[in-house]
Parts: C-alpha cells; sequence; structure tokens
C-alpha cells in the first residue's frame, strides 16, 4: 500500500498521488495553488513530497492532473506556493538542469 498526499480540487473531487514508500523525495511541493483564474483554483494548499523513480497521478476527468504535472514541469507558473527540485527552487533552475530532473510522460489509458 502507498501512501496518499491530498489536495482540495474545485467542486470536491480529489486528485490522489500515489507515492513509493522509503524512496528519496526529489520533488517537494510547499502551499502550491494553481489555476487559470485567480478567483477558481484547480488546487489550493498542495503540500506533497515526490519521490525518484515513478509516481502516478489518478483521477476524475477535470481533476487538475495534467495542471498540476505541467506546474512541477516549470511550464506553468504556480499562482501561490512553491516547487522545490532536489530542495532548490524550481525557479531558480536552468533549463538545462530542469531537464537532467524531471521526466514528463502522460498516458491516456481508455476503457
Amino acid at each position: 500500500m502507498y501512501p496518499r498526499s491530498r489536495c482540495r480540487l474545485k467542486e470536491d473531487t480529489k486528485l490522489s498521488i500515489a507515492l513509493a514508500a522509503g524512496v528519496e523525495t526529489m520533488l517537494t511541493t510547499r502551499h502550491l495553488t494553481q489555476g487559470y483564474s485567480a478567483s477558481n483554483p484547480v488546487f489550493s494548499g498542495l503540500d506533497a513530497e515526490f519521490p525518484s523513480g515513478v509516481t502516478a497521478l489518478l483521477g476524475p476527468n477535470g481533476a487538475g492532473k495534467t495542471t498540476l504535472l505541467r506546474t512541477l514541469a516549470g511550464q506553468l507558473r504556480p499562482r501561490d506556493g512553491s516547487v522545490y527540485i532536489s530542495g532548490k527552487p524550481l525557479q531558480k533552475l536552468s533549463w538545462r538542469e530542469l531537464g537532467q530532473s524531471i521526466g514528463l510522460s502522460l498516458i491516456h489509458i481508455s476503457e
């Protein structure tokens, strides 16, 4: 069983982040808030730790999975809060350092 980190999402949906136990933390978020308008955040106050290796992001359509991944990869600037990679603030990393630290793959599995 993997521990789960939870965050508040619009319309009371839940986004589950499956974390591997006992693995060194690679990526950390503190009070992360993101959305496409200031009045309607997709998620807010996310405190999570992601291990090195593979992490699964699960949730219904519109829950904020892609928005979270784009924020973690530096493609979207957070509305509030911070993202850290190996303890360094994301905005302090060069694109080269970021590319050496993160691999992102979006996969859709149809039923």
